[in-house]
């Protein structure tokens, strides 16, 4: 089933490419990454109330798009606000930092999934929660850098 799901996630970006360039040009790399983050709250939900295979394919559907709607933008807006002696360093940061996001979102979800085994929507009201609670954050601290810059 896994192997089914991960060959769906393959097919809905490369068939999702133009679309998503698209979006990327309309709305631009901030934006989109903002509407990622919405999109991805939106695919874990529908995760954790799927209750059939079809729930289930919809759901890693909607989490593939934000996916893509994030590493695009996300490795754009890298690339023009690092200083050009720096680009490759930040880039650098930028992987090691996503990656150890996925390990550390992984033992999360393992974890929280484990105690709330009785009832996982906990789980994922709490990894929902965390992801909101960044994303305000950054949103702050935008609004903070622009004020002192």
């Amino acid at each position: 089933m896994i192997g089914y799901l991960f060959a769906f996630s393959g097919m809905v970006i490369v068939g999702f490419q133009l679309i998503i360039n698209k979006v990327l040009r309309k709305y631009g790399a901030v934006k989109t990454l903002v509407m990622s983050s919405i999109v991805s709250i939106l695919g874990y939900l529908l995760t954790a109330f799927s209750r059939t295979v079809d729930q289930l394919f919809l759901s890693m559907g909607v989490i593939t798009l934000a996916e893509i709607f994030f590493v695009v933008p996300s490795q754009l807006w890298i690339t023009m606000n690092s200083p050009s002696s720096r680009k490759g360093a930040y880039q650098g940061y930028y992987s090691a930092v996503r990656n150890g996001g996925h390990s550390v979102a992984a033992w999360m979800g393992s974890t929280t999934l484990g105690i709330f085994v009785f009832n996982p929507v906990y789980a994922w009201l709490i990894i929902v929660g965390c992801a909101v609670a960044y994303g305000l954050g950054y949103v702050v601290q935008q609004k903070l850098s622009e004020k002192r810059g």
